[in-house]
This record gives C-alpha cells, sequence and structure tokens, in this order.
C-alpha cells in the first residue's frame, strides 16, 4: 500500500493566501495530478506545485510524476508554477 505524501509546512499558508484571489483546488491527496493545487483565476488554470523555501534546492526538487506533469504542461501551453513562500505564490498568480 502506498503511503500518502506529506504536505510541505508552508502548504496550508499558500493554500489559504491563494484563495483570496482565486479559486484554489486542493488535489495534493492526488498524487498522479503531479502538482499540489490547481487554481483558477482570471480565465486561466494554474497547476502550483508547493515546495518549502526554507529547505536546500536539493531537498525541493521534483518528483519523477511533478516533473512529468510540469513538462506535459510546458508542451500544451499551460503555466505549471512552483512555489516556495506565500510572496512568491501571490506573485505569480496575481502578476
Amino acid at each position: 500500500m502506498r503511503r500518502a505524501a506529506r504536505t510541505d509546512g508552508n502548504h496550508a499558508a499558500i493554500a489559504s493566501a491563494l484563495r483570496r484571489v482565486a479559486i484554489v483546488l486542493d488535489c495534493h491527496g492526488a498524487p498522479e495530478m503531479g502538482c499540489d493545487l490547481l487554481v483558477l483565476t482570471r480565465g486561466r488554470v494554474l497547476f502550483v506545485e508547493v515546495k518549502d523555501g526554507a529547505l536546500p534546492p536539493s531537498r525541493r526538487k521534483l518528483t519523477e510524476q511533478e516533473a512529468r506533469v510540469q513538462r506535459l504542461c510546458r508542451s500544451a501551453g499551460v503555466p505549471y508554477l512552483v512555489v516556495g513562500s506565500v510572496a512568491d505564490a501571490l506573485a505569480a498568480v496575481t502578476g
């Protein structure tokens, strides 16, 4: 049986902040999605992967599935964002 992946410590804060400016669907519990959040805003769909910005880069690498979905998004012209803080997330979504 597959063990559930842990959420990053900043996941809830980022999701909460984004919910103030957009519709946020939390898909962390569905690893096949390859991202933590789907953000719907101003006619756009954004795939958002939350990483803990306080961790060293080696600990913030995308998983194999996340990297696969990132490649698929890029090939389709769909934004795939990797954010490490509330400020990063808000800037990426509203900027």
